[in-house]
């Protein structure tokens, strides 16, 4: 009996350990040094969920660039605070 509640437990321990909190959107922040989509970062898989953040002021502009492949949807959400 105890055999098998220290197993149970050490199973548990093992699978809690390799548990992280999930995140659900990957964060891009875009700086100055982004002001054009050559010079913004590249996100590669269309897959995954991004979130881009950005400050600008005046006639600041950021940029990046994404790559989908043939049949993938773009959806984009805009939030201006």
């Amino acid at each position: 009996m105890r055999r098998a509640l220290f197993i149970f437990l050490m199973s548990v321990a093992v699978a809690l350990a390799g548990t992280s909190p999930a995140q659900a959107h990957q964060p891009v922040q875009l700086t100055a040094a982004n002001p054009t989509p050559a010079r913004g970062p590249l996100l590669v898989d269309g897959t995954v969920s991004f979130a881009v953040y950005a400050n600008v002021q005046g006639k600041d502009t950021r940029g990046f660039r994404f790559g989908l492949r043939d049949g993938q949807r773009l959806e984009v959400q805009l939030l201006i605070v």
